[in-house]
C-alpha cells in the first residue's frame, strides 16, 4: 500500500491506514503528508513506510503505530547485535525491534534480505525461525 490512505471501519471505530510513498527517500512527497487530515476520533492511525527515519519527517501525522523495514537489522553486527551498517539516519538502537518514538510505537522489521553485499553477520534475518 503505497501513496494511499484507507479508513477501515471496525465497529464504532476506524483504522486509519497510511502507506507512505517510495522505496527511495526522495520519493516521500511532503504534499502527500500535508494532504492527510487529522486523525479521526475513535481511530487507530497506522503508518507504513519503507524507511524508519520517515517517522521524523511525518510527525504531523501523529500515528499510534509506525511500521517500517529497510535497515536489515544492521546487516553486519558486532557481537551482542551492535549494528555496523544502519541504512538509516536514526540512532543505531532503531535498526530493529519495537521502540517508543515520542508518542508513537515504532516497529522496525529486520527483513529477509540484505542491502549491497550478499552478507549478514551476527544479524539473523528474522525474529523467529521456520521449523
Amino acid at each position: 500500500m503505497e501513496h494511499r490512505r484507507e479508513l477501515l471501519k471496525v465497529g464504532n471505530a476506524t483504522i486509519d491506514l497510511i502507506g507512505l510513498p517510495g522505496h527511495h527517500r526522495r520519493e516521500l512527497d511532503p504534499a502527500f503528508v500535508e494532504s492527510i487530515p487529522a486523525q479521526p476520533p475513535h481511530s487507530l492511525r497506522i503508518v507504513l513506510s519503507h524507511h524508519p527515519d520517515h517517522i521524523s519527517r511525518t510527525r504531523t501525522l501523529s500515528p499510534d503505530l509506525f511500521l517500517a523495514g529497510h535497515t536489515h537489522g544492521g546487516q553486519v553486527c558486532l557481537p551482542g547485535g551492535v549494528p555496523i551498517l544502519r541504512h538509516d539516519t536514526l540512532p543505531r538502537r532503531y535498526v530493529a525491534g519495537v521502540h517508543r518514538f515520542d508518542d508513537t510505537w515504532l516497529i522496525v522489521n529486520k527483513g529477509f534480505g540484505f542491502s549491497g553485499p550478499r552478507i549478514r553477520f551476527l544479524c539473523p534475518e528474522r525474529w523467529w525461525r521456520l521449523r
